[in-house]
């Protein structure tokens, strides 16, 4: 085991209890919060999963395929719908926020 992956190790145990405690609060009240944060915190787990994984970064390995780059945006776009969505923005008047 690789001490520099510990933080990601412990970062991806820590996401995943987030994200099954999540998704059973979204299975009991059915909130399109929880859903849209229980979404999220998948997509991360799985970018933290891969980066766990894959600890190389061999560019002739990417050269035309990234799948850490594609991984790393998916989380990102689940986390702009998730904090769009809590904070209530309005796709009329703050279409430029959105």
């Amino acid at each position: 085991m690789n001490p520099n992956n510990i933080v990601v190790i412990l970062v991806s145990g820590a996401v995943l209890l987030a994200a099954i405690y999540h998704t059973i609060l979204y299975i009991h009240r059915g909130s399109r919060l929880l859903a849209l944060y229980s979404i999220y915190l998948w997509s991360t787990f799985s970018y933290c999963l891969f980066r766990d994984i894959v600890t190389s970064n061999d560019p002739a390995v990417y050269k035309y395929f990234n799948p850490d780059e594609i991984l790393q945006m998916i989380s990102f776009i689940m986390y702009i719908k998730f904090a769009a969505f809590a904070m209530d923005l309005d796709k009329v008047k703050e279409k430029y926020a959105i």
